[in-house]
């Protein structure tokens, strides 16, 4: 039975269980506090006028469980029911007995970049930006120890993972991968709230698929850093990240008779890129306009570097939980294309 399916049965088996409760009714039991049934659903349409192509989906629709097993130990179980296919995106232990630290074990997001690490029911276009979806590990097998001091204004997070991303029984090879964050408030008033961070992550996988690069196997090492500025209705973020991808050589058959056999030696190559974004908040938080760019360099062999720009608007019932968003999107990467996106979302 493959990992995904076997941790899919543990979610509906909980929701089972719990189904006789209201979503996020309390569930007393022993030192346990409460489970909560959560979940939300997106439905997207897309209009491609370069390739003359309109399409309906379902991006994202994810039922989750979450809680306390006892005292100091918390869990989450989430699986997405979208795209056509059912698949695992969260399923771990979240241990809580330290005052300033605590210890998660299991599948979950690897702290890189926060526009993947934050929750995709919450993002403020309808995508992320090609150059974070490329390098952000996302979610993955593993340990992390995080916590905050000074008050809660610097955290911090160290971990390592298998490497190869989620649903994978086990590691592809012998190597972990190893990852660091640091994140500062550096201002926090009323008006003004400024936050910082630093990541780093540093892997060696024999196969890999990195959205945006494709398949790989190699070494890849990884920084980013990122800011969120906000005062009152405006909001902006911006990250910056660049990784070293070393793939491991290549052998090719030069003459199937004859057997020749040469070791291809790509060596190391650059991605890099950033993007930065605006936000502007109207009709007493219901309305918001957003403004991006984002740009790409690979420096692999084949592939195209990506630039692009976005313009936004969000209209909010209820927060982000409850939205409608609409993305016009130009991208290049080798060819230019126009893209009209709108998608509904309903949270619980």
């Amino acid at each position: 039975m493959r990992l995904s399916t076997a941790l899919v049965a543990c979610v509906v088996a909980l929701l089972l269980v719990t189904s006789s409760y209201a979503a996020g009714a309390n569930v007393v039991s022993g030192s346990a506090e409460s489970l909560k049934v959560s979940g939300y659903a997106q439905a997207r349409f897309t209009h491609n006028s370069d390739k003359d192509e309109d399409s309906f989906n379902i991006p994202r629709a994810r039922l989750g469980v979450s809680g306390d097993v006892i005292e100091d130990v918390k869990f989450k179980i989430q699986a997405d029911f979208g795209k056509g296919g059912v698949k695992m995106t969260d399923m771990y232990l979240n241990l809580t007995r330290w005052e300033n630290a605590d210890v998660t074990i299991g599948q979950f997001k690897v702290p890189y970049s926060p526009e993947v690490v934050g929750s995709s029911s919450k993002l403020d276009l309808i995508e992320r930006p090609a150059i974070s979806s490329a390098l952000a590990p996302d979610r993955d097998i593993g340990a992390m120890l995080h916590g905050a001091v000074m008050d809660g204004r610097i955290g911090l997070s160290a971990g390592a993972w298998n490497g190869n991303g989620a649903n994978n029984s086990s590691n592809d090879n012998d190597n972990l991968m190893y990852g660091l964050r640091v994140a500062r408030e550096a201002l926090a008033d009323d008006d003004l709230k400024l936050t910082l961070g630093l990541s780093a992550y540093k892997t060696e996988d024999a196969d890999v698929s990195l959205k945006n690069i494709g398949d790989f196997a190699g070494d890849r090492d990884a920084l980013s850093a990122d800011l969120k500025l906000a005062s009152g209705p405006m909001f902006i973020k911006a990250e910056y990240h660049k990784a070293t991808l070393d793939p491991s050589p290549v052998t090719v058959v030069e003459t199937a008779a004859v057997g020749d056999v040469t070791v291809v030696d790509v060596g190391e190559a650059d991605v890099d890129g950033f993007f930065v974004r605006a936000g502007y908040m109207f009709l007493e938080d219901r309305l918001q306009g957003v403004v991006e760019y984002q740009t790409m360099t690979n420096d692999l062999p084949g592939a195209h570097d990506i630039d692009g720009f976005s313009l936004g608007l969000n209209y909010f019932w209820a927060s982000h939980n409850h939205k409608v968003q609409l993305v016009y999107a130009r991208l290049d990467n080798g060819s230019s294309e126009d893209e009209i996106q709108a998608q509904i979302q309903i949270k619980f």
